[in-house]
C-alpha cells in the first residue's frame, strides 16, 4: 500500500500581538498579486529569531520578532522559510494560535489554528526574492534622524496642493542630503514646488538625489511608528540606488523610479525596428 501521508509537518506557535503587530506594520508591502510571491508574507525562521518580509518590488520592509522554536515531526533545520498568505490573517478577532505547514511533498499546506478556527490555505509555489542582498544594495552615507521629525518631513513633502486630483496617480519626492540637512523635494505640475529640510541628530553630507515614491516611503515611517530611539536613514549613493531605514526591529528599503524608463523602453523599441530592417536589407543584398 503506498503511504499518502505528509512528509514532514511542522508549527510554530504566535501570540496575538505578534499576530497584530506583524500585519498592521508590514501590509502596507504586499504585493497587489496573489499568485506572484511578493503578493505574501515571507517568514524566515532560525530557532527563537523570526524574520517577517514583505515587498512589491518598489519598497522591501522586514520585522524581528521572538518566539518558541519549531516543533517538528521530523529532524530540525537551522532555517525554515514559509510564504504566508495576507488573508490568514483577516480576522475580526485575532488570538493567539498555531500555524501548522504540512509538506505533501509536490506542495505544502498551511493551517492556522485560532479562536476554534482552522484556516487552511495552499502555499504559493513561488520563490520569495533574494531581499538581504536588496538591503546591502543600500551603500550611501548613513545620517540618524528623529523618528518624529521624520515623519511630519514625509507628511508635508506628500501633502497634495489644494485642487489637484491625485487618485490613482502615484507621488514622488526628490530625496538627498543638501546644506546639513535631510531634503524632500517634491515638483508639482502648474503649482508650487514642495521643499522640506529636516535636521538631523547626525552630519549630513550632500549626496545625490534620489526620485522615490511617496507612498513607499510613507509605508516605511508606518512600518517604524512609535519606535524608540532614532532612524538610521542611509541616502542613496547615486539616483537609482536605493535608501535605506532602520530602527529597532524594524527596517525598510526603498528603490528610486527612474524616471526615463518609457523613454527607454520607447528608444530600445525603435532601436530594435530599425536593427531588424537593416538586417533584412543586408540579407537582400546577398541573394
Amino acid at each position: 500500500m503506498t503511504d499518502t501521508g505528509p512528509r514532514n509537518k511542522w508549527s510554530i506557535r504566535i501570540s496575538d500581538n505578534e499576530i497584530r503587530e506583524v500585519y498592521e506594520r508590514l501590509k502596507w508591502a504586499i504585493a497587489a498579486e496573489e499568485l506572484a510571491a511578493l503578493g505574501h508574507i515571507l517568514l524566515e525562521i532560525n530557532g527563537s529569531e523570526r524574520t517577517w518580509v514583505t515587498s512589491n518590488g518598489t519598497v522591501t520592509l522586514s520585522m524581528r520578532t521572538s518566539g518558541e522554536p519549531v516543533k517538528s515531526s521530523v529532524g530540525t533545520k537551522p532555517l525554515r522559510r514559509v510564504l504566508i498568505h495576507g488573508r490568514m490573517f483577516n480576522r475580526f478577532e485575532l488570538g493567539s494560535g498555531v500555524i501548522e505547514v504540512i509538506d505533501w511533498g509536490k506542495y505544502r499546506e498551511l493551517e492556522f489554528h485560532s479562536n476554534g478556527l482552522a484556516t487552511r490555505f495552499v502555499e504559493s509555489p513561488e520563490v520569495f526574492p533574494d531581499w538581504k542582498r536588496t538591503f546591502t544594495e543600500a551603500d550611501g552615507p548613513t545620517i540618524s534622524v528623529c523618528p518624529r521629525r521624520l515623519r511630519d518631513g514625509v507628511i508635508q513633502a506628500a501633502t497634495v496642493p489644494v485642487g489637484v486630483n491625485m487618485e490613482d496617480q502615484s507621488c514622488h519626492t526628490w530625496v538627498h542630503g543638501a546644506d546639513g540637512a535631510l531634503r524632500f523635494h517634491t515638483p508639482w505640475v502648474s503649482h508650487f514646488d514642495t521643499e522640506v529640510d529636516i535636521s538631523a541628530d547626525t552630519y549630513v553630507p550632500d549626496s545625490p538625489a534620489a526620485l522615490i515614491d511617496l507612498h513607499s516611503l510613507q509605508s516605511a515611517i508606518h512600518l517604524m511608528d512609535e519606535v524608540a530611539g532614532d532612524v538610521t536613514v542611509t541616502l542613496s549613493s547615486s539616483p537609482m540606488s536605493p535608501m535605506r531605514l532602520r530602527a529597532a526591529e524594524f527596517d525598510a528599503v526603498i528603490k528610486p523610479t527612474d524616471r526615463w524608463v518609457e523613454e527607454r523602453n520607447t528608444l530600445t523599441a525603435a532601436l530594435c525596428t530599425i536593427d531588424r530592417k537593416s538586417t533584412r536589407l543586408n540579407s537582400s543584398h546577398l541573394v
